[in-house]
């Protein structure tokens, strides 16, 4: 277990959460192609041309960040306030860097926000599904494509919630 532990310090050190800019846009589509495509195709066509415009709609937002371990960038997360609830659109990692700490941490650094944090999962990404319930989401409600996870924010460094 301190072998976890320590893995995460080490992690928590070597991670960096930034503000997109421009230059980035063009690696988060790459991103979002390699990392999501697979998963829209099972139910749909994937459209580069829908993809680029929704990507613009996130930048004009101001709401992407870029997530870089060492510098060199991994994947990159948007999300916004709507509803009194942090509403995480977007959290993608690049596959080749999967599996290996960054999107727990991201997700702890989330849930460490005073508000709840809510998302949606295609119900067919079992993968993506089953890391959100382990980082503490549960079934909030569904839509014919989707499960509406959500998770009480104000987590604390020993996973517990602060009371409110």
């Amino acid at each position: 277990m301190l072998h976890n532990f320590d893995r995460m310090i080490d992690l928590m050190e070597r991670i960096q959460l930034r503000p997109a800019a421009a230059e980035d846009f063009d690696f988060c589509l790459e991103v979002r192609d390699r990392a999501f495509r697979a998963y829209v195709e099972e139910i749909t066509t994937w459209d580069p041309e829908l993809e680029r415009r929704a990507m613009e709609d996130r930048f004009a937002s101001g709401s992407v960040q870029i997530i870089a371990l060492d510098g060199n960038k991994w994947g990159f997360l948007n999300a916004d306030v709507i509803d009194a609830s942090l509403r995480l659109q977007n959290l993608m990692i690049l596959p080749e860097h999967q599996s290996q700490g960054v999107g727990a941490y991201v997700v702890r650094h989330l849930r460490s926000q005073p508000l709840p944090v809510k998302l949606r999962v295609l119900k067919h990404n079992v993968r993506a599904i089953a890391f959100y319930q382990r980082h503490g989401f549960d079934l909030e409600s569904e839509s014919p494509t989707h499960f509406h996870l959500a998770a009480p924010g104000g987590l604390l460094e020993d996973g517990s919630v602060e009371e409110t």
